[in-house]
């Protein structure tokens, strides 16, 4: 609107500013800059006479802003940052209308718990999204709409740490239209999301960060329809989606591939590391040159059958440490990737990491493996397949005595490989397990988490159980379990899990919690023994009577020496 060849910035009516005048439903006239709708959102004060602050960032402004409660309006024309007092605790809805760029709530998160709602982000000229609702705990109702594509704007940490553990944001991202060239780095990461994650809305948008997009973000959410978002200029794909998800609620990846390929070499460390999902889509990995794949599927909870990681160009890779070690990758896919490794990479003395998975002996594998470690590399994996390894992954075991156990680590099977879980009593160099005496009955003790499915136990090798209804126990969720098992033979204690069946799972501890003798009383007075010493000949008990040698481990007391 002008009078004459002026243009209008502003309309009061008596002390209001006039945020629109309408002919009829047609806008007539608003702030210049702008056009469609305003940015709306509620806050919540929790006690009388509490001021709010609305933190902005430089850049240009020419809005009017409603504080909802009945006063005045403000028109502001700078970057100062506005503030209100409410007389009464209770919600209120602002509204912004005009020319608004940039709301920032990490340089000044005075007011960040009041927010607790976005109606609207709108079409009041925003230049930057950069920080703008990071860590806003009690902001759970997120409606981004606008009506004009956000043209190369940046999202750095727009929604970083949105929500908490007990309250978690529903984002609907598919009413928010976005295009251009975009940074996305850690637009979500940190947050607590639960629902769907529509990027529907965001079409013909050229990627320049990406990095940490949904790292640590939870929950059970699902991402969709990122095919409209071009990932070939991208250089770091580091932490897209590390620790993402939750055992009990993972993460749907099934209609999520970006598109392109990376036309540089680009990072990729830590890119699904300790991730939880469902179903994975990564076409954009295939055929691109990695400078690093370190953890980049470190404990991947989804098996590799449509992830291409044997058609990637290692020729520039420099670290392999634990690629996809303890992951659900199978044989036949590990298989493939040491052949593309070997073929394409020619460097020496690197180090790949493939814990827990193993490789077909007497093949093409097992000669592209050889070559590697030929030119000095080291390869950290579980050996040919049909071997049965002892499970020696992560921290060392403690020992307290014969209070033997293993501390904190984590297995994955995809059902084709022998496990089988020995404890050591030399944490040093793990070449000394705690041997078992026959006849000679232990009480072992798990604390257990079971992500996926259910793991199997079936006993120990060469020994009886005699605390189970049937024979084997089932472990699924999270607990501890005791079980009794008698040794059959002189032989080390080695855990058998049954072979056949898929999971995940976590040990926080594998105890030999006691150890009693030949049926519990070996000097046969009626009271069980505890083990004091056992070597392959010698064992020597005690219980509350007397301390009993057995010198030729036949199971019987040869000195009986009574306490007191």
């Amino acid at each position: 609107m002008k009078i004459g060849s002026n243009d209008v910035a502003g309309v009061k009516l008596g002390s209001q500013d006039v945020a629109r005048i309408y002919q009829g439903s047609n806008v007539a006239w608003e702030p210049s800059g702008t056009t469609g709708l305003d940015f709306v959102s509620v806050w919540r004060t929790t006690a009388d006479n509490e001021e709010i602050v609305v933190p902005t960032q430089s850049g240009t402004y020419d809005y009017i802003i409603d504080w909802g409660d009945g006063s005045p309006t403000e028109h502001i024309t700078s970057s100062s940052q506005p503030s209100h007092i409410y007389a009464t605790a209770g919600d209120y809805t602002i509204t912004i209308s005009g020319k608004f760029a940039h709301i920032d709530f990490l340089q000044n998160n005075t007011s960040k718990d009041n927010i607790i709602e976005i109606v609207s982000l709108g079409d009041v000229g925003w230049e930057s999204f950069e920080q703008s609702f990071y860590f806003c705990d009690n902001l759970t109702t997120i409606n981004p709409e606008n009506t004009q594509a956000y043209d190369g704007l940046n999202f750095h940490y727009m929604f970083s740490g949105i929500g908490t553990d007990t309250s978690f944001a529903t984002v609907q991202l598919e009413n928010m239209k976005v295009t251009g060239d975009c940074d996305l780095t850690s637009m979500f990461n940190g947050a607590y999301i639960t629902g769907a994650l529509n990027f529907s809305g965001f079409q013909n948008v050229s990627a320049t960060g990406i990095s940490s997009l949904f790292k640590s973000c939870d929950e059970g959410y699902t991402v969709s329809n990122l095919e409209g978002i071009d990932v070939t200029n991208i250089t770091f794909f580091d932490n897209m989606f590390s620790r993402a998800g939750e055992s009990d609620n993972p993460i749907d990846l099934s209609n999520s591939g970006f598109s392109g390929v990376p036309s540089n070499p680009c990072g990729m460390g830590s890119m699904f590391l300790y991730g939880f999902f469902t179903n994975v889509s990564v076409p954009y990995i295939d055929g691109a040159v990695p400078t690093a794949v370190n953890q980049m599927f470190q404990a991947f909870y989804y098996n590799f059958d449509n992830i291409p990681i044997e058609t990637m160009d290692y020729s520039q890779c420099t670290s392999f440490v634990d690629f996809i070690s303890y992951s659900y990758c199978s044989t036949s896919k590990y298989d493939a990737v040491l052949i593309q490794i070997e073929s394409t990479n020619s460097m020496n003395d690197l180090i790949l990491g493939a814990h827990g998975i193993n490789y077909t002996p007497g093949g093409e594998a097992e000669a592209a493996r050889q070559a590697l470690l030929d030119r000095g590399w080291t390869i950290n994996d579980a050996g040919p397949a049909g071997a049965i390894n002892p499970l020696t992954v992560n921290d060392s075991p403690s020992v307290t005595g014969f209070s033997t156990s293993y501390s904190a680590f984590e297995m994955y099977s995809d059902g084709s490989s022998d496990i089988n879980i020995e404890v050591f009593t030399d944490t040093t160099n793990l070449d000394h397990p705690f041997r078992m005496a026959a006849g000679l009955v232990y009480d072992i003790r798990f604390i257990y988490k079971v992500y996926s499915n259910t793991v199997r136990l079936e006993g120990i090798r060469n020994g009886e159980v005699l605390t189970w209804d049937e024979n084997h126990k089932d472990l699924t969720g999270s607990g501890a379990s005791v079980m009794r098992v008698r040794a059959l033979t002189n032989d080390v204690f080695n855990l058998v899990i049954d072979p056949t069946m898929e999971f995940h799972a976590r040990f926080d501890e594998i105890k030999i919690e006691r150890v009693i003798g030949n049926g519990g009383d070996i000097d046969n007075n009626g009271s069980p023994d505890d083990v004091i010493l056992n070597t392959d000949d010698v064992t020597i008990t005690q219980d509350e009577d007397s301390i009993n040698i057995d010198l030729d481990g036949d199971g019987d007391a040869d000195i009986i020496i009574p306490k007191g």
